[in-house]
């Protein structure tokens, strides 16, 4: 599964560091020590998705758990010299910029990955939420109708889930974008 599954890696990998999240006091070293474990043994088994994974868990606490960002951006070039890249990998480096407010940069990351990825693809799905946050990046520097345009696109993938909520957010989403780029026609289909 893993061998075949991103998806299933990357869910597997977060079970490790989400469980860590829920401890009184985070044991953050132990859990870098498990990942990169987890990671070397990937990569002995030639399992990309895997080592992929474990590389996005430890940027994850870098950035989000440890306050640095810098670090978290390492681990993912690092890994990315060691196996090339990969959806996670950008994803996950996109993420980073956008916790740090670096929206154009974030938002070319997404827009390359989005322009690759596969609706119909089995693997690692990151487009519902990466369609979410390119979305926010877009509108945060004005582009209203780019927005209008992810949104809606992630609402449409959104559909596809059963995720109802998140269809009907982006949608929403998709219509105030659409509004605040003076697109009354796309506004109202929208909403309908």
């Amino acid at each position: 599964t893993f061998v075949k599954s991103s998806s299933a890696s990357t869910m597997l990998i977060d079970r490790t560091w989400l469980a860590v999240t829920h401890h009184d006091r985070p044991d953050w070293p132990d859990c870098l020590d498990a990942l990169r474990d987890a990671r070397a043994r990937a990569i002995r088994m030639e399992i990309s998705h895997l080592a992929h994974a474990a590389t996005r868990g430890i940027s994850i606490i870098h950035d989000e758990y440890l306050n640095a960002p810098d670090r978290a951006i390492e681990e993912i070039a690092k890994s990315e010299t060691e196996l090339g890249t990969s959806p996670i990998l950008q994803d996950e480096r996109a993420t980073i910029l956008y916790h740090h407010k670096k929206y154009g940069e974030a938002l070319d990351i997404w827009q390359r990955v989005l322009a690759k990825s596969d609706p119909t693809s089995d693997a690692y799905d990151i487009t519902i939420w990466t369609h979410r946050n390119a979305g926010v990046s877009a509108a945060m520097l004005g582009k209203w109708s780019l927005a209008a345009t992810l949104f809606a696109q992630g609402s449409n993938r959104a559909g596809g889930t059963g995720i109802g909520w998140a269809t009907a957010g982006l949608l929403a989403d998709a219509a105030y974008a659409h509004w605040r780029a003076g697109e009354h026609g796309q506004l109202v289909r929208a909403l309908r």
